[in-house]
């Protein structure tokens, strides 16, 4: 394997045994490092009630750390060598450097986030679906007043259907029926003027809360971002409800939002999921990109939506033109891995209760 774009940082050999991280331990900023994996192995896992969970293992050719650093050098897992590991490290300002400057080191560490991304949210998919399925009679009922209850009308409106089907004769049919006389008004009022701020609950919002917060003032004003011809030539424009694309499609653009908003959903066991409703500056479609495999999930706009649509092409002309717009979207990767951590963490913890 080359590794002739590793600059600027440093080789270190690592043991089996060694720790490496240490779950919701927080670091010195001098004391955790990006780390891309040359040979060996690192496993991780999240523990719990002293059992592990989540457990993962990371091999060449990935990136790790970055969850990490980009999460003000706190660790969501525990992290230690399970074999003798060469690694390469930089501290956040030169690993930073490194990906300004060569893109091919970027496309690979953005590749491998988003690969351990797609993972966790198989993962987080399989929890949920056997949560729904297995954990009690009226677990599809308790997510849809939960829903409800979040003004996350949709999925309400999917889990009590599902509810309804799955058991016709429950003593809470009837009650589950008045809620979708409720619901089929409120989502007739949602459908024709798009839901507001007030109308978006907390548990709909972006589950990545931190990601590219600062890449649009950046890309268009903070270093001059595009030209009109170039704006012209990436713009598109989506109504209200129009799809971008829909789960399983195939795919080679990502899209970055210019104005509006994006509704992100999933069919997990039947039901449709709402994951994500994203706004200015956010990237969608990326593992597309990365990856080349089908789309993981259904994306439609939320009222008038403009979206700049970059192909794989043109994609890194771009970011070899604005560097920094790597940068963001690698932590907009460590971030939005944290908050499936976190999500994992709790389907976790509701598993365990109802077990």
């Amino acid at each position: 394997m080359s590794v002739e774009f590793l600059t600027y940082g440093m080789e270190l050999k690592v043991p089996a045994g060694t720790p490496l991280f240490d779950e919701n331990m927080v670091y010195g900023q001098d004391e955790v490092m990006i780390a891309y994996i040359i040979e060996g192995e690192v496993g991780a896992y999240r523990k719990a009630g002293g059992e592990r969970y989540l457990e993962m293992t990371y091999k060449a050719d990935d990136v790790l750390g970055a969850d990490v650093v980009y999460n003000n050098n706190k660790s969501l897992t525990t992290a230690g060598a399970i074999a003798d590991t060469r690694l390469y490290v930089w501290p956040q300002e030169q690993f930073e450097n490194l990906v300004g400057m060569n893109i091919e080191f970027a496309v690979k560490a953005i590749s491998q986030l988003s690969k351990r991304l797609r993972m966790l949210n198989h993962k987080l998919s399989g929890m949920l679906t056997r949560d729904a399925s297995s954990a009690s009679p009226q677990a599809y009922f308790d997510q849809g007043l939960e829903s409800f209850n979040g003004k996350v009308y949709p999925e309400a409106k999917a889990n009590f259907e599902r509810f309804i089907e799955a058991h016709p004769d429950h003593l809470l049919v009837p009650r589950a029926l008045v809620f979708l006389g409720m619901l089929k008004k409120l989502l007739q009022v949602n459908q024709a003027h798009g839901p507001s701020l007030e109308q978006v609950s907390d548990t709909e919002i972006d589950q990545d809360a931190q990601v590219q917060f600062g890449l649009y003032q950046l890309a268009f004003k903070g270093i001059g971002g595009l030209m009109e011809k170039e704006l012209a030539k990436y713009m598109r424009v989506y109504e209200n409800t129009q799809v971008l694309f829909s789960e399983g499609d195939d795919g080679d653009e990502l899209f970055m939002i210019i104005s509006g908003k994006l509704r992100v959903t999933k069919v997990i066991d039947g039901a449709k999921r709402n994951l994500a409703v994203l706004s200015e500056g956010d990237l969608v479609g990326e593992m597309a990109i990365f990856e080349n495999k089908p789309r993981s999930a259904t994306v439609e706009a939320i009222g008038k939506t403009e979206v700049l649509a970059f192909n794989r092409g043109n994609f890194k002309m771009v970011f070899q033109l604005h560097p920094q717009w790597t940068i963001q979207l690698i932590e907009s990767f460590a971030a939005r891995i944290n908050a499936v951590y976190h999500e994992i963490g709790k389907a976790n913890h509701l598993a365990r209760v109802i077990g």
